[in-house]
C-alpha cells in the first residue's frame, strides 16, 4: 500500500508540466544507456523490468514490454524519443497512484 505523502508527491508532479518533464528527463537519460537520444526496445525492457521489480511485480513478458512500447511509441519506429517518454512516465505515475500499473 502506498503511503498518502507518497501519493501527494506523485500528484505533485502529474499537476505541474514542467516537474513531470524533468522527473521525465532524469529517467530518459538514465535508460538512454547509449546515449542516442531515444530508447529502443532493449533499454526499454531495462527500465520496465527495474520498475515492476522495484515495485515487488512480476515483470512483464518480453512480448507485453514489446505491445508496451509499441503503445508508446506514436511514431511507429520501434524508438521512444522524449516527448513520447514523458507520456509514459505520466502514465507510469498515474498507475502508481492508483494502484492499476501492473494488474
Amino acid at each position: 500500500m502506498m503511503s498518502d505523502s507518497f501519493k501527494k508527491s506523485i500528484d505533485d508532479i502529474l499537476s505541474d508540466e514542467n516537474r513531470l518533464k524533468a522527473v521525465a528527463d532524469k529517467q530518459f537519460d538514465k535508460y538512454d544507456e547509449d546515449g542516442s537520444g531515444t530508447i529502443d526496445i532493449k533499454e526499454f525492457r531495462t527500465e520496465i523490468q527495474a520498475l515492476y521489480t522495484k515495485l515487488g511485480k512480476k515483470p512483464p513478458t518480453k512480448r507485453k514490454i514489446h505491445e508496451m512500447m509499441e503503445k508508446i511509441d506514436k511514431n511507429g519506429d520501434m524508438l521512444i524519443d522524449r516527448e513520447e517518454y514523458v507520456a509514459h512516465v505520466k502514465f507510469i505515475l498515474e498507475g502508481m497512484r492508483d494502484g492499476t500499473l501492473g494488474v
